[in-house]
């Protein structure tokens, strides 16, 4: 008899988490190769007009791979296999591989399982992160994880038994009231503050949200004041509640292009 968690494993829908991680490779590149480019790109002296193009498309891709994300994100939620505890076996071996290590493993994966695709800018990527730390160890009911960079540690508490707040992509991108963001602060806090417990899924959400304002921000500083360096200018964000949100954002005004508003309007 197949126990719950194989019969759920076996229910993934292969083709669209296949779908979502071709598409997250070529907007992750695209991505990628913008970034590594943006501040020679500005030495260049490229005009502002030719530097909010890429800036826009640099966006676009984003958004691309922000869309196919939630997809395989949802499709891993709505089967119930996000909300399993992990055991002490688990968490010494994630507390024992660096991210720098996860990376490398997860492009050989791709690359066996996907070998029509280009995944070498994945292992240049994968160098950037060799000095952040991440570790997760048991507190109260659920789970602190610390993430350390540069030697400044951020602080997350996951509940594994509270109940995800689902997100549809449209909601994602909605520019309605139906809109979801998230303050910087439910993402990361102040290790001498401790953050509200939130469900592994919307620490997910959290974190891609923390991504869509950001890199929505970066593109409309280039289109409207100037061109922006890799930081961009942060999101305008609000509030201070540890759990994703519905509700527009500060920055709605900006929601000018709609060439790149892929999931109705806004972001």
């Amino acid at each position: 008899m197949l126990t719950k968690e194989k019969t759920c494993q076996e229910l993934i829908d292969v083709t669209r988490i296949h779908d979502a991680a071709l598409t997250m490779c070529q907007s992750g590149e695209a991505l990628f190769r913008y970034f590594s480019r943006v501040d020679a790109l500005q030495d260049a002296n490229l005009s502002r007009e030719a530097i909010a193009e890429r800036a826009l498309e640099a966006e676009l891709q984003t958004r691309l791979l922000l869309g196919a994300a939630m997809d395989a994100l949802n499709e891993l939620n709505d089967l119930g296999l996000l909300n399993s505890t992990p055991n002490d076996e688990e968490i010494n071996f994630f507390n024992q591989t660096k991210l720098s290590e996860a990376g490398r493993e997860m492009t050989k994966l791709l690359r066996e399982n996907m070998p029509g695709q280009n995944w070498d800018w994945l292992d240049e990527a994968t160098a950037l992160v060799e000095d952040i730390d991440m570790r997760i160890e048991r507190h109260e009911d659920g789970l602190r994880g610390t993430v350390t960079g540069k030697g400044k540690p951020k602080v997350i508490h996951i509940d594994p038994g509270a109940s995800p707040q689902r997100v549809s992509a449209r909601q994602f991108f909605s520019d309605g009231p139906d809109r979801i963001f998230v303050p910087t602060s439910s993402i990361f806090s102040r290790t001498d503050s401790e953050p509200e417990p939130v469900a592994g899924y919307d620490a997910v959400v959290g974190g891609l949200v923390f991504a869509r304002e950001w890199m929505h921000r970066h593109a409309r500083y280039a289109t409207e004041i100037g061109p922006p360096a890799r930081t961009g200018g942060g999101p305008v964000l609000a509030g201070n509640s540890g759990r994703v949100r519905h509700r527009r954002s500060d920055s709605s005004n900006y929601d000018r292009c709609s060439l790149y508003n892929l999931y109705g309007r806004g972001r």
